[in-house]
């Protein structure tokens, strides 16, 4: 697996989301980048939508879409980081699941570290094979990302303090990165590989600017 820090590729995100954006368009904007990535799910299941192969290119845009969404919703979160996030996940996961292999001394922790060490937590009576598991994994991300939207729903329309909805937001994004990466692992998708494209992609806009303001500078 292509190797990325977490951190490194949060860092570059936040430089992206340098405008505040308000938290409640950037929930709703997480849901419906989620439910992109269940529908290319759905559509690969047999039944109405059913298609024979599962368009992988567009499944890893949508996956890195999501990853970009987090962490500019993160952003927003005072004391919240994308690694605090999956380090507390592992932590969890070495605490419940022995098997898992995650070292807490590690300097950097990387996306294909903690994709390996999600496979370690799958219930032993998941199902076998691949599709099955990707609808699993997909029923599992919608579920959190729409305990997210409730508990902003909670601060933004019922005026509950964001200061106490912060863990459980953090708790809730931590579980839905969870099923995303499962989702990435079903597919034999690269999660440090989707990160890396996303912050090349980031990087090259970013230039691209720059270029821009630079030539109407010139004039």
């Amino acid at each position: 697996m292509e190797k990325i820090s977490i951190s490194q590729f949060e860092e570059e995100i936040r430089k992206k989301s340098t405008d505040k954006q308000e938290m409640g368009k950037l929930a709703i904007e997480l849901f419906e980048e989620s439910g992109n990535v269940t529908s290319i799910i759905r559509r690969s299941i047999k039944g109405n939508f059913h298609e024979k192969n599962i368009d992988f290119e567009q499944l890893k845009k949508e996956i890195g879409d999501v990853l970009v969404c987090m962490v500019q919703l993160i952003s927003q979160l005072p004391g919240v980081s994308l690694e605090k996030t999956v380090r507390r996940n592992l932590d969890k996961i070495n605490t419940n699941y022995p098997s898992g292999d995650f070292k807490q001394e590690n300097a950097l922790l990387e996306f294909g570290e903690y994709q390996k060490n999600v496979v370690s937590t799958y219930r032993d009576d998941l199902p076998l094979t691949s599709p099955e598991q990707a609808r699993f994994f997909a029923m599992g991300l919608m579920k959190e990302i729409g305990k997210i939207s409730e508990l902003f729903g909670e601060n933004i329309i019922d005026g509950v303090s964001l200061n106490r909805q912060i863990y459980r937001i953090e708790e809730k994004l931590g579980d839905a990165l969870w099923y995303l990466t499962a989702i990435a692992r079903t597919a034999g998708l690269n999660l440090g590989e989707i990160a890396s494209a996303n912050m090349r992609k980031t990087q090259m806009r970013k230039k691209a600017t720059e270029e821009k303001i630079e030539e109407i500078q010139e004039k």
